[in-house]
């Protein structure tokens, strides 16, 4: 899974990026010259990495920057993937309609399908987890079954607070039953059995809980029950 190109319906607002083979930088420049004293660090790198993700197909935010007003509802995105057996699939994903998705499989790099019409799409607008499930069945990362392509793009694609910890994400402040059986799972181990490992003591856990309960209310069941015997009236001799 290599990603080829993202563009939008707004090319004078978004430019077309095409990726090269190998390595490529995302690098900011500051051309306003009154303006190289400020802070070089919020140059719109972050935000470049959260549209890959939304047209990966990421779980609406509304904390994420398209959504925090109406000046991006005019946006479509579409990001263009080279998967591993040499061919290509466009995901489109619309701003205003961030629950659904529309997908096509081509076998040439670099096209434009920004106004393609409905009929030429494979899979028009499928709701969200459909075209999860759609998109993960053409890019076929069997390697990583029985989790899906986004386990992936989660490690891909970080933001600064992700690098804290080189293998537990910011998202993952949770379980470690989160994070910790696909890690596993791409180094080699069977990640089942971690997971299965997390899913014991879990359970282990429910029934302390409630055998703790238990001793709870027996304990105070017996304790009224010796309160009563002592406080009964005895017969007069």
């Amino acid at each position: 899974m290599k990603l080829s190109k993202i563009y939008s319906n707004c090319p004078k607002k978004f430019r077309t990026v095409t990726f090269n083979e190998g390595l490529n930088v995302v690098l900011g420049r500051i051309k306003d010259v009154k303006a190289r004293e400020k802070d070089t660090h919020n140059l719109g790198e972050t935000l470049f990495a959260q549209v890959i993700d939304f047209c990966l197909l990421k779980k609406r935010d509304p904390g994420l920057f398209l959504f925090k007003n109406d000046q991006f509802e005019e946006f479509v995105f579409f990001l263009e993937i080279e998967t591993h057996s040499g061919e290509y699939v466009t995901v489109r994903r619309s701003v205003s309609e961030a629950s659904k998705g529309a997908l096509k499989k081509h076998k040439r790099p670099g096209q434009d399908y920004s106004e393609l019409a409905e009929n030429k799409w494979d899979h028009w607008n499928l709701p969200f987890d459909k075209a999860k499930e759609v998109l993960d069945g053409i890019l076929d990362l069997t390697v990583l079954k029985p989790w899906s392509f986004r386990q992936a793009v989660s490690y891909s694609l970080r933001s600064q607070r992700d690098y804290d910890e080189p293998f537990k994400l910011a998202k993952f402040a949770g379980s470690h039953s989160e994070w910790k059986p696909f890690l596993s799972h791409i180094l080699g181990f069977n990640g089942k059995t971690v997971a299965r490992g997390y899913e014991l003591e879990e359970l282990i856990s429910k029934i302390e809980s409630e055998e703790k309960s238990l001793i709870a209310r027996t304990s105070g069941v017996a304790a009224a029950q010796a309160s009563s015997v002592h406080q009964r009236p005895r017969p007069v001799p």
